[in-house]
Formats: C-alpha cells, structure tokens, sequence
C-alpha cells in the first residue's frame, strides 16, 4: 500500500546537454557562441548563456544542440515555458531525437497535464523504445490518472530492461495493490526491500498489505524493518501501533505512539490513535487528555473531538459529548451525526 504521500515520484532532470548529434554544418561564428554559452552555463551564469545560445541559432537556425542547450539553460533559469518552445522546435528539427520529449513529458507532469505528458513519452518510445525510463515515467502518469494496468505493463516493461531499477518494482507493486493483486503486490514490495533508498518505504508498504489481510504479527516484523532502515520514521511507527492496535497489543501499541509523538509532536494522527487505544482500555479521561492535546494543535481535526465525544459519552458527559459530535460532523465525520441524532443531543 501506498504512504498516505504518494510514494510514487517522478523526477525532474535539470541538467546540461549530454546528448550525442550527428555532424552539423554549423557556422563558426555561431560555434563559437555556443562555445561560449557552454562556459557560462557551466558557471551557472545562465542568463548570460541564454543569451548566446540565442546568439548561436540566429546565425544557425538548424543548429540542434544549441537549441536544446537553451531549453536546458531556460530549465536552469526556471523559465520552463520558454524550454518546452526549445524543446518542441528541437523534436520538429530532427525527428529521431528523443531526450527533449522526455523533458517536455516531465515539464507536463508538473502542471499535472498527465495525458500530455504520456504523449510526449509514448512519442520518445516510438524514437527510442529500447530507454527503460521512458517506459518508468510513463507508467508513472498512468498510476497517476489511475490507469493501474497500463501502469503495471510500463513498469513491467522498463525492468525487463533494466532489473537493477528497484523503483519499478516498488511503484509496480502500489499498481498491483489499487488492482486488488495482493501477492503480486507482496512479491514487487518484497522485491524493493533489497534497494537501501527504498527498503523503509517498500518494508512499510508491504506491512500495510500485511496488516489488511489481517497478518498481524507480519505486518509488525515488516514495519520493524522500515524502523531499523529509519529510527525516526514515525510513519512506520504509527502504522506499527495501528498494527499492535488491532492485534490487541494495547501496550505495545502505546509505546509505538508516544514515540511517534516524541519524533514527530505536531503529528496529530498520532494523538488520536493514542486515544483510541486508551477508548479501548475503558481509560476515558486519559482520551480526553490526549484529544485535548489533538485539538490544540489542530482545531480542525474531527476525529479527535470525535474520539473526545465517546470519551465524554461514556463519562456521563452528555452536554460535553454532543457537543463534541457536533463538531466532528460539521468537519466531515457523518457518523458522528447519527452519534447525535441516537444519543438524545438536542433534547
């Protein structure tokens, strides 16, 4: 399962020029500006090469890589709209060079234009179909439009190129679990677990399908290793305590909790389910207390004047328990509106 964040990323590739061109018949003058623009950027005065790569495509329209030089420099000038006119023109210049889609395919998924940019990248596949991250950002935009089988082939087909690319098999499994392929999903989380960048997330979401099938104590092993990659991932923790929660581990649950809290203080999540596990040991006035504390970092949050609402209920606390259920709904909580409307609030 996927953290609450998407671990799904794509990664925007700013860099200089390192593509291979063909021979061009190019004028020395401009050459020479092209020269000079590549010492610039190399400095990081990018206006001053954006001015002579310009410089060089005036004298020599046709001059490919200064073009493509001036979109990067315009990337690294954070003037992305004016590297996509670069990019385009460069893909009508010449119609087999591919890496200038791929930017324009990543500068389209910023703005969220997600069937744009697998455009963009089915059109560097069709130039060069043998580019495994192609075929991996591809599959990125597809989960991101929920287009979870296309997902899994891209990912699928980009490891069959490059096995080594434990990304895929990380996000291939996030596919397989919005498809319901629950031991595909184990299988590819499993697979991402070797990788020592991704091991915390692969370990936690793997955990997470572990804990939905109800396999407690493999669940709690897996988020353990997500802890041992990470001390401080207080995701891992909480969804570990959620995991000791439900196995009715009530203590360990709390340990987990309030080391989450201790990491992470502003982490409301946390408070509430240290609640919910006090609701379960009948310990209602420490509820309140850490709902209490929810609240004040958050006003907003209905779950914990929901929890609060129970607490309160079951204190004999009805005024402060209807009141608590009235705000939990007008925040979105619907069955605290039926807690409400079957508890004689409002009488």
């Amino acid at each position: 399962m996927i953290r609450k964040q998407s671990s799904l990323l794509f990664f925007f590739c700013s860099f200089f020029i390192g593509i291979a061109f063909g021979q061009q018949a190019v004028d020395p003058t401009a050459h020479n500006a092209f020269s000079q623009a590549s010492i610039a950027f190399e400095d990081k005065r990018y206006e001053e090469a954006i001015e002579e790569f310009k410089k060089a495509i005036e004298i020599s329209p046709q001059f490919l890589q200064a073009r493509i030089s001036l979109g990067y420099a315009y990337i690294a000038n954070e003037q992305n709209e004016k590297a996509e006119e670069q990019f385009i023109e460069a893909v009508k210049i010449d119609s087999k060079i591919h890496q200038p889609l791929y930017e324009l395919a990543l500068m389209a998924a910023i703005k969220d234009s997600f069937a744009l940019s697998i455009s963009y990248l089915t059109e560097a596949i069709n130039r060069k179909n043998d580019e495994p991250k192609y075929y991996y950002q591809r599959g990125i935009q597809h989960y991101k439009i929920e287009n979870y089988e296309e997902a899994v082939a891209d990912f699928t087909k980009t490891l069959s190129l490059d096995s080594k690319l434990v990304d895929a098999y990380h996000d291939r499994g996030s596919a397989h679990k919005q498809l319901g392929n629950t031991q595909q999903a184990i299988e590819d989380y499993t697979r991402a677990t070797q990788s020592h960048e991704k091991r915390a997330l692969a370990y936690n979401n793997l955990a997470t399908l572990y804990r939905e099938n109800k396999e407690y104590d493999k669940a709690i092993e897996a988020y353990s290793q997500a802890v041992i990659g990470q001390q401080n991932n207080y995701l891992a923790l909480n969804n570990r305590g959620y995991a000791k929660y439900e196995k009715g581990d009530y203590t360990g649950a709390i340990l987990d909790f309030e080391r989450v809290i201790e990491i992470q203080p502003d982490y409301v999540v946390a408070y509430t389910n240290l609640a919910g596990v006090y609701l379960a040991q009948e310990n209602y006035e420490e509820a309140i207390k850490i709902c209490n504390q929810a609240i004040a970092i958050d006003k907003n949050f209905a779950t914990a004047y929901y929890n609060r609402g129970i607490a309160n209920e079951m204190l004999r606390n009805d005024v402060a328990a209807c009141e608590d259920w009235t705000k939990a709904a007008d925040l979105g909580i619907q069955v605290a509106a039926t807690y409400y409307a079957t508890s004689g609030c409002g009488k």
